[in-house]
């Protein structure tokens, strides 16, 4: 564009010249001399090859970019951006002309848009990152059905409901009372990871950016890890063990799992939920399970035979989630189920940090802010063994 606009200004110029030149010819009333006719043929071509330039920008511009060029252009600009806002939260280095203008063009976005946070609005490719190692820490997020709102919160009809079939008459349609129309609610609550660095550790940009991403994953996986296994749904998401409607099934024998309570846990979730079940347990539970024989004399406990794939136990996978309590009277130690139909965790567009060279001196401190939340979405493909 900035090119175009100087061609645009050069033939501009030249333009002028050349009438100028042809009245001044006019003017004087004079017959056109060779040198005359010689000088106009030169500014002619001129000017024509400065309209053919522009010409040519101007198409260039007009034609519509490739998804191949636009998803070139977007990569480059996020990256750019992505320099600018690590470089700013260390206030240590100098923004080059590109990540300027980057900086200036997502000024509005980058900069606080929530006067409460009081922080940069990272961009989209640093959250991805987060995100990303969130994911390979977190458990439940692996598994449950993950969604991104834009809003504080969505809402959605009881999945059970609106799975029901209905016999209907020739051209009609259910009517309302034919199902219940309750909402279910999904907020996003705030959630904060805090970082402080020394101020030699400010001096390494590459270091700064590893070291706050990996320490904002790290805050972000643990916290939510343990919200969507027992959080209370206030102020962050709702656990699967807090959920009243999710069945329970009662071991056996006190302080102690059997193979028939496995059995029975399985028994206890309904036929369509089964091929995509998982069984949810820490590690030391998961010792105790490699210990359990059936009825025949051979252990339940089933390795791995590939990398990445996990044991099993009664043919599901086993998931290892280190915030479910160990055996004991009264624990719950272990879920089963379909987490991807029973649990929903949705994640709010958006990270800010907030630079804090005050408080924690003489570090800095950065504050990273996001939303997330997560609860049960059906019960049925959900259950939960409580030790006697």
């Amino acid at each position: 564009m900035d090119e175009l606009k100087k061609v645009i200004e050069e033939y501009a110029k030249q333009l002028t010249q050349y009438r100028a030149e042809v009245e001044k010819t006019s003017k004087d009333g004079q017959n056109e001399t060779a040198e005359v006719k010689a000088m106009h043929e030169k500014m002619e071509k001129s000017l024509e090859a400065v309209e053919e330039r522009m010409e040519k920008l101007q198409a260039s511009v007009n034609r519509p970019e490739s998804a191949g060029e636009m998803k070139a252009k977007d990569e480059k600009e996020s990256k750019v951006l992505h320099s600018a806002f690590i470089k700013t939260l260390s206030g240590r280095f100098s923004l080059d002309d590109e990540e300027k203008e980057a900086f200036s063009q997502h000024q509005k976005s980058m900069l606080l848009a929530d006067e409460t946070s009081l922080g940069f609005l990272a961009p989209t490719e640093f959250v991805a990152e987060v995100l990303r190692d969130v994911i390979e820490m977190s458990p439940i997020r692996s598994l449950a059905t993950v969604r991104t709102i834009t809003g504080k919160s969505i809402q959605q009809p009881k999945i059970n409901d609106a799975e029901t079939i209905y016999w209907l008459d020739e051209q009609a349609l259910p009517t309302s009372e034919d199902f219940d129309s309750e909402l279910l609610s999904f907020p996003a609550h705030v959630a904060g990871a805090l970082r402080s660095v020394s101020q030699s550790g400010l001096e390494d940009i590459a270091y700064l950016e590893a070291e706050l991403r990996a320490s904002f994953a790290r805050t972000f996986a643990k916290g939510e890890g343990t919200a969507f296994i027992s959080g209370s749904g206030i102020k962050r998401p709702e656990g699967i063990l807090e959920n009243s409607d999710v069945s329970e099934t009662t071991s056996s024998v006190t302080n102690q799992v059997s193979f028939d309570d496995l059995i029975s846990l399985e028994a206890s979730i309904k036929e369509p939920y089964l091929p995509n079940a998982t069984w949810l347990m820490n590690r030391a539970t998961k010792g105790r399970m490699r210990k359990i024989k059936d009825t025949n004399g051979q252990y339940i406990w089933s390795p791995s035979v590939a990398v990445k794939e996990a044991p099993t136990i009664l043919g599901y996978p086993v998931v290892l989630c280190p915030d479910l309590a160990n055996v004991a009277t009264a624990a719950q130690p272990i879920i089963f189920g379909d987490i991807r139909a029973g649990y929903k965790i949705v994640d709010r567009v958006g990270m800010t940090v907030q630079v804090m060279l005050e408080k924690y001196a003489p570090l800095v401190g950065f504050l990273a802010r996001k939303r997330l939340g997560g609860q049960v979405q059906l019960p049925e493909a959900l259950g939960i063994l409580t030790i006697k």
